[in-house]
């Protein structure tokens, strides 16, 4: 559901970047030479006409594609990094201490989880 609302949403972004038009060529005012009114003169010929406004849909849908692409290489990359970090589950977690931790040793194991967790602080 999350997915599709977001995928949506980008549709949506893609379609209204494609309709603003290309704000590359146009120049500012100050820059256009000025004319004198009497001087001007009417062109000899007509200019092309534009090319045609590339189409909001097909602007939408690539960019839905590559923003799923990244998605998918995301992922990809994530659970990879996952499963080189190789954590142990809880139950195991859990196992181990139970195995190293004893009642004659428990105050030093929990001081020494206390300087562990001190050295990780920024």
């Amino acid at each position: 559901m999350h997915r599709s609302r977001t995928l949506a949403s980008l549709v949506a972004l893609a379609a209204l970047a494609g309709c603003g038009g290309d704000s590359s060529t146009a120049k500012p005012a100050a820059a256009a030479p000025a004319k004198p009114a009497a001087a001007s003169k009417p062109a000899a010929n007509k200019p092309a006409p534009a090319a045609p406004a590339a189409n909001p849909v097909d602007d939408a849908k690539q960019a839905a594609a590559a923003t799923q692409e990244n998605l998918d290489q995301t992922a990809k990359d994530a659970a990879a990094a996952s499963a080189e970090l190789d954590l142990p589950t809880q139950e195991a977690a859990d196992a181990e201490a139970a195995k190293t931790i004893t009642e004659a040793n428990a105050d030093a194991e929990f001081e020494k989880l206390q300087k562990e967790l001190e050295e990780d602080k920024p």
